[in-house]
């Protein structure tokens, strides 16, 4: 009897152990996911979310323009499966841009925000498919821009 049950626990905690390690998440998503939350009262919690594009007013204009003018030029490219976070009151960044294009995953804030602890000013957050983990950040850097964009192109 006290075999069978001790037999019983192991597989209990064996099913608990798996069941905990399927639902992991890394840690910068959790601080991406919060900063979100934070600033543009939402959550990324999608399933569907391969990339998280973000624009704000605060940085170098020649960076914010080819960015910007980059990811309208191929808004298609990520239609269905990227949210575009936007932080401007219009200064550096044309939001009647951002607005006329496909709206539908692309979220404005007028408050311009000072780069988080994880989350870029200006760059991208690629996240790992059927996943809640971070592949990889690019911040958006002036010295290494066309290499930066040359990666975003090819990048699939």
């Amino acid at each position: 009897m006290k075999i069978l049950k001790l037999l019983n626990l192991i597989v209990l905690l064996v099913l608990f152990i798996i069941g905990c390690a399927r639902k992991t998440s890394d840690e910068r998503y959790l601080q991406i996911n919060n900063e979100i939350r934070e600033i543009y009262q939402m959550n990324i919690k999608n399933e569907n979310v391969k990339y998280l594009i973000f624009i704000n007013d605060y940085g170098c204009f020649g960076c914010i323009k080819s960015f910007l003018g980059y990811i309208l030029n191929n808004i298609n490219r990520f239609e269905d499966n990227r949210l575009i976070f936007t932080s401007s009151k219009g200064v550096n960044v044309d939001i009647d841009k951002s607005i006329s294009s496909n709206t539908k995953n692309v979220v404005i804030s007028r408050n311009i925000r000072r780069q988080g602890e994880i989350i870029p000013n200006l760059g991208i957050v690629y996240l790992k498919e059927n996943t809640i983990e971070v592949d990889t950040i690019i911040s958006i850097d002036a010295l290494i821009i066309s290499e930066q964009l040359a990666y975003i192109e090819n990048r699939e």
